[in-house]
């Protein structure tokens, strides 16, 4: 599973690492992936709090919004988020920059 949020941040999540349940539906199963944008201001005060415990959702209302809940103290913020067509996803593939090389 691959989610890209994008606007000066770039997240890519691997369900089996990250998630204990997960349900994806994207538009085509060999399309297995979501791209959207997302401001990261919305998206950092969402997570404010010493919650470990987050649900996130994508969500369809009038715009789409992404449904971040704090599980432990029972906080839910909604954050508008634009989606990406599949025709532009190669716009926003991840670059291969190779192994890093750290010397001191």
């Amino acid at each position: 599973m691959n989610v890209y949020m994008i606007h000066n941040i770039g997240l890519w999540l691997l369900q089996r690492a990250v998630f204990v349940a997960y349900n994806l539906e994207g538009f085509a199963p060999e399309a297995n992936a979501i791209y959207f944008e997302i401001s990261t201001a919305d998206l950092v005060h969402s997570l404010v709090g010493k919650d470990s415990n987050i649900k996130l959702k994508l969500i369809k209302k009038e715009v789409p919004h992404l449904k971040v809940e704090l599980v432990g103290s029972h906080v839910t913020h909604e954050v508008p988020i634009s989606l990406i067509q599949p025709r532009c996803w190669l716009d926003y593939d991840a670059p291969n920059v190779g192994l890093a090389s750290v010397r001191v």
